[in-house]
């Protein structure tokens, strides 16, 4: 309750605190005073009672000295002088003490200096006290003597008596004044006590409970509004709760699919993992990855992306068991997580329920759409009391299986092994030193001759890829190229390769040795970059020298707009377009009319099994005639007998490489064999090559 609101009721603090100080000072100083005098009447009323004692006292003393002035023979002896001389010396002094005492009390004082109604008792008694003293003196005659007794007994018979009457009745007179002023104290003691308790009743107790019963109601109304107060905030934090709980849910799954994210994920598989360890058993991880979804955002828009995602979800809800964690990890990535006694029999069983559903038409606006799935398994390590489970690890696991599902075709499941992980780190190992040997310049051409079939002549050159390893020597493109193009680096080792198969060319030219042409391979990365048009019309490429020999997988759809552009400038250029591999992709007889490549290369699988099947000699026999009619070459690559040389060549082939005629060697070997004039072929015998 503020200041302001107790001054409203009339009453301030500070005043009140005034008002108690100075109720207590009135108070103690009535209690002090009223001390202060009550001790002082008391005082003067005991000294009152002891001079009345003591005035009756010298009145036996008086009769006790007369008593012993009569027994005049006792006199004579010196024990009763001096029991008399005593006598009256105490007379003397209590007389003294009662004359100083009554000097306090006026009207006493009077009677014992002037009299009252009798004579006065001051001169009466000294009179008396000179009268005895003559009678303890030895040496008086007898005359004295008896006058004095005679003075002796008159006084003591009548005014001393007397007089000491009236004292003592003045001392007792004194005493009732005494007694009355005591009262007087104790009446007006209660009268200023009660006046005081009513300035306090008026002045103090009645404000001081009038502010308190204010501040009791103005408590009672603020704890009326802190409780309406505290219900809003209860009703707030109610709110706020939700809204946490609500962020917290957001936080912890995908918007998407509703299920758990990566951290959710995270969070769920330690539970799941202490599940697991309690009940001493393990857990299975299922890395799901989907299979051309980027052909369907692609195409079908992000729209039907999302619809593909959120049936994948449902599906995985559907497959999963009550206590499984399923989450979306990534863009098209899920985990499905399951507690497992390390049998792979279920969890086979569990993917290829999955991979058949998610490999199954979804309708998506009408329109049909299709993708699938590869799976990656890995299975914690069962776990024994105490020990903790390495979701981090398991998760890699997965990863790793996955890896390789997709490596042997997708659509698929791998379950995780050792074997895979060593796998994994040497490639992980080579794509390091891939990095470092482009920078080291450690790729190089290796050359394998092209031969006319007829004429025994050599016609071309193909540049190979080859890595001098620091560590394991000269390796071949099916060691590094997949690593390449994962790490998207071949067009930097086609760059390497084309660069220095150039510079060799030249250099054959300079010494004499003649190579018609210079076939080079040319990736899909690489023919797009603007490098590779600069470089062939900068003339670093004679023309009609060098071919570039592109994948058939790279026709199976229509070329996009700057590799059709790169095609069409580099043959304006002089650089021949020849297609590798062909038979092996689903290039079109229309992209065939439409490029006009100059040369088709069969590739192996196609046609080393034409000699002994009669299904791919017809292949090859309707390739070649297809070519013929559209004026293009024909290589058949893989020749590595007479026997094929001869078929292939009665079937229209009109060039052909192989081990046959030479393997792959580097540029110094090929040197030297164009010099002699003769290849070697892999069986190691020497083939002539015409000139």
């Amino acid at each position: 309750m503020s200041l302001k609101s107790i001054k409203h009721y009339g009453i301030d603090p500070r005043r009140l605190m005034s008002r108690y100080i100075v109720a207590l000072s009135l108070i103690l100083f009535c209690v002090a005073g009223g001390h202060y005098l009550s001790i002082s009447v008391v005082d003067s009323i005991r000294s009152s009672s002891d001079l009345i004692s003591e005035s009756i006292n010298q009145s036996a003393r008086v009769e006790r000295v007369v008593s012993a002035a009569h027994m005049a023979d006792a006199l004579k002896t010196s024990t009763a002088r001096q029991r008399l001389k005593a006598e009256i010396d105490e007379i003397e002094q209590f007389h003294n003490a009662l004359l100083n005492a009554a000097a306090a009390e006026q009207a006493v004082h009077a009677l014992y200096a002037f009299g009252g109604k009798g004579p006065a008792l001051d001169p009466v008694m000294r009179k008396f006290i000179a009268d005895a003293r003559l009678l303890t003196v030895v040496e008086q005659d007898a005359q004295v003597a008896e006058a004095a007794l005679g003075r002796l007994r008159w006084v003591s018979g009548g005014m001393l008596p007397t007089a000491l009457q009236e004292a003592n009745q003045g001392h007792q007179l004194a005493g009732r004044t005494f007694s009355s002023r005591l009262s007087m104290v104790q009446n007006w003691a209660f009268a200023l006590a009660v006046i005081i308790l009513i300035f306090e009743a008026v002045f103090i107790f009645l404000p001081a409970h009038r502010s308190v019963r204010a501040a009791v109601d103005s408590l009672s109304q603020q704890a009326a509004d802190l409780t309406v107060a505290r219900n809003e905030v209860e009703a707030r934090n109610e709110a706020l709760e939700a809204l946490r709980s609500a962020a917290e849910h957001d936080a912890l799954h995908d918007g998407l699919t509703g299920l758990s994210n990566r951290r959710g994920f995270e969070r769920r598989i330690e539970a799941l993992s202490a599940a697991a360890r309690g009940a001493n058993g393990g857990v299975a991880l299922l890395h799901i990855d989907l299979d051309r979804f980027k052909e369907i955002n692609d195409t079908l828009g992000h729209a039907a992306g999302d619809e593909v995602l959120r049936h994948v979800g449902r599906v995985l809800r559907e497959e999963a068991g009550p206590t499984d964690v399923v989450a979306r990890i990534g863009g098209d990535e899920f985990i499905l997580a399951r507690k497992s006694d390390g049998r792979r029999d279920a969890l086979s069983d569990l993917a290829a329920r999955i991979i058949d559903r998610l490999s199954r038409p979804v309708s998506l606006s009408g329109e049909s759409c299709q993708f699938g799935a590869s799976i990656g398994i890995g299975i914690g390590i069962v776990c024994e009391a105490g020990e903790e489970l390495d979701a981090s690890r398991l998760m890699a696991n997965a990863d790793i299986a996955l890896y390789r599902a997709k490596e042997l075709g997708r659509g698929r499941y791998e379950f995780f092994s050792e074997d895979l992980r060593d796998s994994l780190e040497s490639q992980k190992s080579l794509s390091d030193d891939l990095i470092l040997g482009l920078e080291r310049s450690e790729f190089f051409p290796y050359y394998q001759p092209q031969v006319d079939p007829t004429s025994g002549r050599l016609v071309s050159v193909e540049a190979l890829a080859r890595w001098r390893h620091p560590e394991r020597g000269v390796l071949g493109p099916a060691t590094f190229l997949p690593i390449a193009a994962r790490l998207k680096l071949t067009d930097q080792i086609d760059r390497a390769i084309q660069n220095q198969a150039l510079k060799d060319l030249a250099h054959w030219d300079e010494i004499g040795v003649h190579v018609p042409k210079l076939s080079l391979n040319v990736s899909s990365d690489r023919l797009r970059d603007p490098e590779l048009l600069e470089l062939a019309r900068s003339g670093a490429t004679p023309r009609g020298r060098v071919a570039f020999e592109l994948l058939e997988t790279m026709f199976s759809d229509q070329l996009d707009e700057p590799a059709r552009f790169a095609v069409d400038a580099l043959q304006e250029a002089g650089i021949a377009i020849e297609i590798d591999d062909f038979g092996t992709g689903h290039a079109s007889l229309l992209a065939l009319v439409s490029l006009s490549p100059a040369r088709l290369k069969i590739a192996r699988e196609l046609a080393q099994p034409a000699l002994v099947s009669p299904q791919h000699r017809a292949l090859v026999q309707s390739v070649c005639e297809i070519a013929r009619s559209l004026e293009i070459g024909v290589t058949a690559e893989g020749v590595e007998t007479e026997a094929q040389r001869v078929a292939l060549a009665e079937l229209g082939c009109d060039r052909m490489q192989g081990f046959f005629f030479a393997r792959p060697m580097p540029a110094d070997a090929l040197v030297e064999s164009l010099q002699e004039g003769r290849l070697i072929s892999a069986s190691g015998e020497p083939i002539p090559i015409a000139g």
